[in-house]
C-alpha cells in the first residue's frame, strides 16, 4: 500500500512537470500508463484542464481551446471501459 502510494505520487509529479513545460509527448504516455495501473486516476483529467489553462491558444478557437481536457477525458473513459471488458 505504501509503495503503491509513493509510485502514484511520483507519477503525479512527473506528469505535473511535463504539463508545466508543455511536453505532451511525455504526458500522454505517462497518463495512459497511470490509467492502466491505478484505479480511479482522475488526476489525468485535471492535468488536461491545467494544460488548457496554461497554454490557451485563444478563446475564439471553440473546442480546440479545450483539446487537452477533451483528450484526457476521452482517454479516461476509454480506458475505464476497456478495463471493465478485459477485467484486468
Amino acid at each position: 500500500m505504501k509503495n503503491d502510494m509513493s509510485l502514484r505520487i511520483t507519477m503525479d509529479i512527473l506528469l505535473a512537470v511535463s504539463v508545466i513545460f508543455g511536453w505532451w509527448y511525455i504526458s500522454i504516455p505517462f497518463g495512459l500508463i497511470c490509467l492502466w495501473m491505478f484505479p480511479y486516476y482522475g488526476e489525468f483529467i485535471v492535468f488536461g484542464f491545467l494544460y488548457d489553462e496554461i497554454f490557451t491558444m485563444g478563446r475564439g478557437l471553440g473546442l480546440w481551446s479545450f483539446a487537452g481536457l477533451l483528450v484526457t477525458t476521452a482517454a479516461t473513459i476509454a480506458f475505464s471501459i476497456f478495463k471493465l471488458v478485459v477485467r484486468w
